[in-house]
């Protein structure tokens, strides 16, 4: 099983090039790759989590091609609050 250290998640930005987020090691202390790249992709973005040695090395980032259909790992949720409202007598 690949390590979460080795994880990063890819996500397109709003022009269509690629993102990548790559969690910090005290961050993946607390929590998942998973919900790491949920909490920090802005809202309702896709996203794929793939290891690192996977990224393509042999051109720039803006020239990556992603199939935006292969993202299906989650959806970014950055800026998104949820609140309850109520007591807990209800």
């Amino acid at each position: 099983m690949q390590s979460e250290n080795n994880l990063c998640a890819i996500f397109l930005n709003d022009d269509g090039t690629p993102a990548v987020l790559f969690p910090t090691p005290e961050a993946l202390e607390i929590m998942s790759i998973r919900e790491i790249a949920t909490k920090d992709i802005p809202f309702g973005k896709p996203f794929k989590i793939v290891p690192v040695d996977s990224l393509p090395q042999d051109k720039p980032q803006h020239e990556w091609e992603i199939d935006p259909l292969t993202l299906t790992d989650g959806i970014g949720m950055q800026g998104f609050v949820m609140s309850a409202q109520g007591d807990a007598n209800g």
